[in-house]
């Protein structure tokens, strides 16, 4: 009795580690997206910064230089020389500005390309996740629904296969004891935490209150 319930319990729990696999592998695809989307924001951001500095540039000092250049008859090695490197200055700001524009959109490109294949897969795990809990209906069937997860199936085949749980109700319950007590462990350890928080707070005031005092006192003997 009890090894064909482990041999279930086993069953479930290779389903799950199977399923899981495929959405941890989504998570970490999502992951990804995220990473890929900031980087892709900042690449926005810099293009279009580039794109208003090189419009800046060309409407205000750009006209005028070819009407200079035509005016003083300059060659391209009179603009090197001193009294020109205002136009020498510019161009070469602007062909920065420009190059840094179309670099950046090659990358929003190529962000945006890589952005959809991660989300393709994302989406693809999540699928295979699925299909493996849809194709394994029957082996699930041990176990409810709410059961049907990594954290109970690893807990309740602890239980069945060290001998602490006779049958699936006892490890069901023994699991609920064991979630609910550490609930609240992480309760109790939030409440300790806000409570250190709390005392520490407290204690900076007195200290704060301490010293504020202290300076009145150093003050009113001034006075005196």
């Amino acid at each position: 009795m009890v090894s064909e319930l482990l041999s279930k319990v086993i069953t479930v729990h290779n389903i799950c580690i199977e399923a899981y696999t495929h959405f941890y592998r989504a998570i970490n695809f999502g992951a990804t997206v995220a990473a890929l989307r900031k980087k892709r924001a900042y690449a926005v951001i810099i293009v279009l910064l580039s794109l208003l500095t090189s419009v800046g540039i060309f409407q205000e000092t750009m006209p005028e230089i070819p009407q200079r250049i035509s005016q003083e008859n300059l060659t391209f090695a009179r603009i090197f020389q001193e009294k020109y490197s205002d136009i020498f200055f510019h161009c070469i700001l602007l062909l920065i500005t420009v190059v840094v524009f179309f670099s950046f959109l090659l990358r929003i490109i190529l962000l945006s390309k890589k952005v959809g294949q991660y989300v393709n897969k994302r989406q693809s795990e999540i699928v295979l996740g699925q299909k493996v809990f849809a194709n394994n209906i029957d082996g699930l069937s041990v176990l409810p629904e709410d059961y049907c997860n990594l954290k109970a199936t690893t807990y309740i085949l602890e239980v069945v296969r060290s001998g602490r749980a006779q049958s699936i109700n006892e490890a069901l319950n023994m699991f609920d004891t064991y979630l609910h007590r550490k609930n609240m462990e992480d309760t109790s350890q939030q409440i300790l935490l806000m409570q250190q928080q709390q005392t520490a707070y407290l204690k900076s005031i007195k200290t704060r209150s301490g010293i504020s005092a202290m300076a009145s006192v150093g003050t009113f003997i001034k006075l005196k």
